[in-house]
């Protein structure tokens, strides 16, 4: 099994030695290291020149490291001839052994189609503050899906070791959307889609991240991101994968008796539901800036389910009242 170990820097320079000797220095041996530099200013590029041929450099011209991360990241996994594909940021490491409990793993399950354990959390001066620990979450690819929709958040962890052959067969690819965190998010929603076979190690929290607020994107993006990914589920299955409320089963009995699929009524109370779960996630946010976000969003659901049928009208029509008398902060 080789590995291609993708890794994207950015002004690392006080940490990049750090993590590519992380890699380099690994139990497991079968692998190569392809470093993207997205225009750093610092002494990154004279750190990794004393590589040499250890790594292969590429320097890019420094854009928007969100844009560029799926550029790269693309390019990577199209180039790549190894048999499984690994990311890591600048100001990352791994334990000595992580690759190593990697590949037995995938010996041991080898149809597998993405590996994942947990991630250590550290400060700037590498010392770990915590964990992330994913052994309560889900490898059905159907759970996983239905996990997204409730939390708008990463459902399937991607700092993983993910075969090659499977984002290729699958033609998934990093999207950029324009707002931190959505790509992470959509990557992890069309893989799980794809139904991977997912297998988690339970002993072998061997990625260490940095975890800092300058790395965590803003409430704005954030409220972004949970429009998109609605709006991802709806332009990529029927409502009743992701729809499990009783106003929306009553009405899919109805299609189902009459054989009329779907009907208007169907269809409002779709919109209407929607509107209503972004409703949800706005009043979780309550005293943030940016709320109009929700509301734009709410509005439109509102407006498609009332010009759909009138028999949810009066509810949609509360909550789109609601969404247009919201004071319009902080723009």
């Amino acid at each position: 099994m080789k590995i291609n170990v993708c890794v994207f820097s950015e002004n690392n320079g006080v940490f990049i030695k750090k993590c590519i000797d992380s890699i380099l220095n690994q139990s497991y041996v079968d692998f190569d290291v392809i470093v993207y530099d997205n225009g750093s200013t610092d002494n990154t590029i004279e750190v990794l020149e004393q590589y040499g041929r250890e790594i292969k450099l590429y320097q890019l011209e420094h854009k928007d490291p969100s844009k560029q991360r799926c550029q790269v990241f693309n390019d990577s996994i199209t180039s790549s001839d190894g048999d499984f594909w690994f990311q890591i940021n600048g100001d990352e490491f791994l334990n000595s052994d992580f690759f190593k409990n990697m590949s037995i793993a995938q010996s041991q399950y080898p149809e597998t189609d993405w590996i994942y354990s947990g991630i250590n959390l550290i400060d700037e001066n590498k010392e770990m503050i915590g964990q992330w620990n994913y052994a309560t979450w889900p490898t059905d690819p159907f759970i996983i899906l239905k996990k997204g929709w409730v939390t708008c958040s990463l459902p399937l962890p991607i700092r993983s070791l993910i075969k090659l052959d499977f984002l290729r067969n699958s033609n998934i690819i990093w999207e950029n959307f324009d707002y931190g965190g959505g790509n992470d998010i959509l990557f992890s929603l069309e893989s799980a889609k794809a139904e991977p076979i997912i297998v988690y190690i339970t002993n072998n929290s061997g990625l260490n991240i940095r975890q800092y607020e300058s790395k965590q994107i803003s409430p704005k993006e954030r409220f972004e991101s949970i429009v998109a990914i609605k709006k991802w589920y709806l332009d990529n299955f029927p409502p009743e994968f992701y729809l499990s409320h009783k106003l929306f089963k009553t009405e899919k009995q109805i299609c189902d008796k009459v054989g009329a699929y779907p009907s208007d009524d169907l269809v409002a109370v779709q919109y209407f539901l929607i509107a209503a779960s972004l409703w949800k996630f706005r009043e979780s946010y309550l005293g943030e800036n940016n709320l109009y976000i929700f509301d734009e969003a709410i509005r439109n659901y509102c407006s498609l389910s009332i010009r759909a049928s009138e028999k949810y009208s009066e509810r949609a029509k509360f909550l789109l009242d609601k969404a247009t008398n919201c004071k319009r902060d902080n723009l």
